[in-house]
């Protein structure tokens, strides 16, 4: 069975949103695999933003039998009781659940484990991403509070094994993915219309355009150099090359800088120059960090690296607490040396983005007892930081650039956030939805 859908979704700021789906299943005892293609010719909100909202709507229709001919593998459903249930409520229900039940609990599809038992490739057709010449597919996982992780490109070989397809069965034709030709037999509402023409929206989810782009660009800059190796290139032009990702990915260049000063925020400043983050994306219209972004390169010719990336997690934890800003660590290098360094602090970060367990990708650990350094260690003490979490948001493709959430709290890190902004008018003021 192979179908192809043009696929309808509530979008961002309420406008339409597309995507086109391929649900392709060889038999009863293999995978079914979902293809989510993002259209040629579209500018709403993507199927990386939206991959929530896209199998939710999806599932539910599904369900619904809304969708002739296709079926899931699994239909398990959770309750919830209304938000207004009181104790007597509770107190029928228990007497009477027939009777009362559906009074005072709602019943929902538990997307993520329907999720799980089926694969889910993200794709981006050549043109439409950032690639010009080849296609940009990622595997994705949902975790057990729909919080989706994108594992890279599968290989052909295990797309054959789990669903008996080879890729060119599972890719429409350009045409087919083509909005224009959709369009001539689609009304399209005066919201999508602006989305396209004047970009009133623009959802960024920067995670993964470092992990996408980032690798080639520092290539390339080796190229162009005439350095060979990743020694010569350090943290500062790992910098530079994040902020030009970046001035493609924002809608405004002053929603990020670098070496943004922190001590004075903190209330921790004491004498000489301030203590500074890589980078910080800010909230549109105001000087408050959103983000704050670390960034470490793998290297031999580095020491004490390990402790370094300690230095970092710490400044991480109390971005995170302090300014409730999201806090990321990046550390790029050569494959063989990143892993090597990563080794020294695997208790703490993770390299396992594997399909097959996404839930290798987070790490918890007491701050008693990591060995940070006397002055940070001090410092979270002091703002009463006693735990670490982490969350391994992926790898690139050449596993050369590793990227982690940090956070003092695990909820801060159940999902992988899209920043949303809106432009108010063609120039750099911008207002956040």
């Amino acid at each position: 069975m192979i179908k192809d859908l043009h696929f309808d979704f509530l979008g961002f700021h309420g406008s339409d949103g597309y995507c086109h789906l391929r649900i392709a299943q060889k038999t009863s005892d293999s995978k079914m695999v979902v293809v989510c293609s993002q259209y040629k010719n579209y500018y709403g909100t993507s199927p990386t933003n939206a991959v929530e909202l896209i199998a939710k709507k999806f599932f539910y229709d599904v369900v619904h039998g809304k969708i002739k001919d296709v079926s899931l593998p699994i239909e398990p459903t959770y309750e919830r009781w209304h938000d207004d249930a009181s104790r007597i409520d509770k107190f029928l229900v228990g007497l009477s659940p027939k009777k009362y039940k559906n009074r005072f609990k709602n019943t929902y599809l538990d997307i993520s484990k329907i999720f799980n038992e089926i694969l889910w490739i993200e794709r981006y057709p050549a043109g439409t991403g950032f690639w010009d010449d080849k296609d940009d597919l990622s595997l994705v996982s949902m975790g057990e509070h729909e919080d989706p992780t994108w594992h890279g490109r599968p290989t052909e070989s295990f797309i054959k094994e789990k669903t008996g397809f080879d890729f060119s069965d599972l890719f429409a034709d350009p045409e087919v993915i083509d909005l224009k030709e959709v369009q001539k037999n689609l009304a399209i509402n005066d919201d999508a219309r602006n989305i396209a023409l004047n970009l009133v929206n623009r959802p960024v989810r920067w995670t993964q355009d470092i992990l996408n782009v980032l690798p080639s660009k520092i290539n390339v800059t080796k190229f162009s150099t005439g350095r060979e190796s990743d020694e010569s290139l350090w943290e500062l032009h790992i910098q530079g090359l994040v902020e030009e990702i970046f001035s493609i990915s924002f809608p405004a260049k002053d929603l990020f800088k670098s070496e943004y000063k922190v001590s004075k925020l903190l209330g921790i400043h004491k004498s000489g120059s301030e203590k500074k983050c890589d980078l910080a994306v800010f909230e549109p219209e105001s000087n408050n960090p959103r983000v704050m972004i670390e960034i470490k390169r793998a290297s031999k010719s580095v020491d004490y690296q390990s402790k370094k990336i300690l230095q970092d997690i710490a400044k991480l934890l109390i971005y995170s607490k302090v300014l409730k800003s999201d806090a990321y660590l990046l550390i790029c290098g050569h494959a063989e040396e990143l892993e090597k360094v990563v080794s020294e602090v695997t208790d703490i970060l993770s390299l396992d983005n594997s399909y097959e367990n996404a839930s290798l990708k987070d790490k918890y650990k007491s701050i008693d007892e990591i060995e940070f350094s006397g002055e940070y260690s001090d410092l979270l003490s002091g703002f009463g930081i006693h735990s670490l979490h982490t969350r391994l948001v992926g790898v690139s493709e050449d596993n050369a650039v590793c990227l982690w959430q940090v956070s003092h709290l695990k909820e801060n890190i159940m999902n992988n956030k899209a920043y949303l902004y809106r432009l108010i008018n063609p120039s750099n003021n911008t207002d956040d939805i």
